[in-house]
Order: C-alpha cells, then structure tokens, then sequence
C-alpha cells in the first residue's frame, strides 16, 4: 500500500491546486493507492481537484469553506491493512496540548 498524507494545502477560490504544487508532486499523488488530507483546503475545488487524483479520505479544518465543514467529519479513523490510522487537523486533541495523545488513543482506541 502506498499513501501520501497532505495537509493544509490552502487553495483559495479560483486557484488550482495542481499548479500550486511541485510539477514532480502531481504524477506521485496520482500513482498512490490512498491520498489522506487532514484539513485545510480552504475550497470545494480543492476538495474535488485531490479528490479527482485518487481515493481520498479527509477531514476538514478550521479555514475550510461552511460547504466543505458540512461535507468532511473533524476527524476521522480509517483501516489501512489491519492499522487503524486516525486523521484530524489542529483541534482541541493535539500533541500541543496536554493529555493529547492520551485521549486520541482513549477515544479511538489507538495505540502508539
């Protein structure tokens, strides 16, 4: 399995993502099996331009457009060959704050 793991790409209205990216970056994200975003398009495009390079699975962020909070949960756990991988972007359960990984583990049954 092969995955990429993106996050707050920050593609605002009318801007592409592909033409904010390294040219070399393109044909690598289209080649993986898994494209996992944790937050921060900004925009429905963007969402749909990642979206449109592979399987994808995301969160949304905190400078996400309303249309992408309503589509995309806060946080997400996902299977990848029998490994539960959490996905969630800068919230209230981060490494920044104490007892962070300890509730992400409780509440999602992870271990690290």
């Amino acid at each position: 399995m092969n995955l990429i793991i993106l996050s707050d790409t920050h593609i605002k209205q009318g801007q592409s993502l592909i033409s904010h990216l390294p040219e070399q970056l393109v044909p690598i994200i289209k080649s993986m099996d898994l494209i996992i975003h944790a937050g921060d398009f900004d925009t429905i495009e963007c969402y749909k331009e990642l979206s449109d390079m592979g399987k994808l699975y995301a969160v949304c962020g905190d400078t996400d457009s309303p249309e992408l909070m309503n589509l995309l949960p806060d946080r997400k756990v996902i299977e990848i060959e029998g490994i539960k991988v959490g996905i969630i972007h800068k919230g209230q359960l981060t490494s920044e704050i104490p007892m962070g990984f300890a509730t992400l583990q409780k509440r999602w049954a992870l271990t690290y």
